[in-house]
């Protein structure tokens, strides 16, 4: 089992939507994401919505988006990815006018597909 975190700063242009790759397994191993973190500065005026994609099917939250202003979140659970899947990132701006900037950070163990029962 090997564990990773991840942590970068993602700024999207006004009245736009950027997805980014946070997590892609490699080949016979199963991911296990078990903590994320956002930030959302200053200023951000519930301007940004975020969700996460797993595939094509599941996000997080299941419904809506999570925005905020000087404002932290925590998402704590175990989701599982196996390759092809991997962990999106989607982000809209819906401020017509300034681009906004919000802080991810992401911990996951990296298991071999035969290290966890179900999974396939």
């Amino acid at each position: 089992m090997l564990e990773h975190s991840k942590g970068i700063v993602i700024t999207v242009e006004p009245n736009s939507t950027k997805t980014v790759t946070l997590i892609e397994p490699p080949e016979a191993r199963v991911v296990e994401v078990y903590y994320i973190y956002l930030h959302f500065p200053i200023g951000s005026n519930y301007s940004l919505q975020v969700h996460f994609k797993i595939g094509t099917l599941s996000r997080i939250p299941e419904e809506g988006y999570i925005t905020g202003d000087n404002s932290r979140f925590e998402v704590v659970s175990s989701v599982y990815i196996t390759p092809p899947q991997k962990l999106d990132i989607v982000i809209t701006n819906i401020d017509t006018s300034n681009s906004h900037s919000v802080f991810v950070y992401v911990e996951w163990k990296e298991l071999k597909q035969e290290e966890i029962e179900g999974v396939t």
